[in-house]
């Protein structure tokens, strides 16, 4: 009898203790099947909910600053700003060689 490739993938991955994010996938897939209303919370949201974090208060003042709108902190033009350098959502720019 042959076994279906996803119950095969399934079972390979029973097998294997998973990494961080796979728990974290596996648990919020939990929660949606269970009915569970996941809200996302924006980046000023997530700081009032942790006000010590200072990566968080970053994230929340380019996303007031740009309008609240994500892509335009990747876009930022502002490059005598004291958080240029340290904006969120940024592309790598390191050579993967």
């Amino acid at each position: 009898m042959k076994v279906s490739k996803k119950k095969e993938k399934k079972e390979k991955k029973e097998k294997r203790e998973l990494t961080p994010i796979e728990k974290a996938h596996e648990t919020m897939r939990k929660r949606r099947e269970s009915g569970e209303v996941i809200k996302k919370l924006n980046p000023i949201e997530r700081a009032k909910k942790k006000p010590t974090s200072l990566r968080l208060a970053i994230n929340a003042k380019c996303y007031d600053c740009m309008c609240f709108q994500k892509k335009e902190i990747t876009l930022c033009p502002s490059k005598d700003c004291p958080l240029y350098f340290v904006r969120p959502y940024q592309k790598s720019t390191e050579d993967d060689e």
